[in-house]
């Protein structure tokens, strides 16, 4: 795993100016304009087994941040910061800069990335080599009440979500459901008795099941650090050992 968030992290900075965000605000899902990708929620409750219980709803974090440019940033780079107006006089609020004192709220959850082309369209060659990541996707509020209205007809633990882009700079994203919902596919081979006719096959799938949860796991536990830093004094350092097995991505 790692081809497609390699890619979505290298097309981010680069349409940044080549900046790199506060680590690891980098690390989240991205589209290009005109692109379609298919994705699962990744991001459940954990059923007695230590499984995605399907029958409850989806996690999602949420905060209110500031988005603070690189000339508002004495380090010249730029990135988002936690709003703490509510609990604290936020310093962020106060801030001569009008783009840099503006309190949003963003939302984020974490989705299984399948291999498609442009159009959305699976990879088959390249999910049977088991090209999948799991990756944070920031969103705004909108965005999450199109996909409860959207699960009441087409429940998001049987179906994809298809997300069409049609402005990169802002991550302007539409969503539609899929065909079928390949994280739970996974999930549900994982656990059907072993073929003892074929055992290498269940076995494939366990491993590759295994992976993708472990990767949930350690992510998880970061998304509050994708959406915002408390400062922008943060130094990668800080983070960098939660997630090691990102390092050739993040560098």
């Amino acid at each position: 795993m790692g081809n497609i968030l390699e890619r979505m992290v290298k097309e981010a900075r680069l349409a940044n100016g080549g900046r790199q965000l506060p680590y690891p605000q980098d690390i989240k899902l991205r589209l290009n304009e005109g692109e379609t990708c298919r994705v699962s929620l990744a991001w459940w409750e954990k059923d007695g087994d230590g499984f995605p219980a399907f029958d409850k709803a989806p996690r999602f974090i949420a905060c209110g941040r500031h988005y603070i440019p690189p000339e508002a940033d004495p380090n010249n780079r730029g990135g988002y910061v936690l709003c703490t107006r509510g609990t604290t006089n936020c310093p962020w609020c106060e801030m001569k800069d009008e783009t840099a004192r503006v309190s949003r709220q963003a939302i984020a959850t974490l989705v299984a990335v399948w291999p498609t082309d442009k159009n959305g369209n699976l990879d088959v060659d390249a999910f049977r080599q088991q090209e999948c990541d799991i990756i944070p996707w920031v969103m705004a509020g909108n965005v999450v009440s199109g996909l409860r209205m959207q699960d009441r007809e087409w429940p998001l633990s049987k179906y994809d979500l298809m997300l069409s882009c049609d402005n990169a700079q802002f991550q302007r994203v539409s969503t539609r459901p899929g065909k079928e919902n390949l994280f739970r596919k996974l999930l549900d081979k994982a656990r059907e008795p072993i073929d003892v006719g074929d055992p290498a096959v269940h076995s494939r799938v366990s491993g590759w099941v295994s992976s993708l949860l472990t990767r949930v796991d350690t992510l998880a536990p970061m998304l509050t650090e994708v959406l915002a830093a408390e400062d922008l004094s943060q130094k990668e350092a800080e983070v960098a050992a939660k997630v090691s097995f990102l390092d050739p991505v993040s560098r």
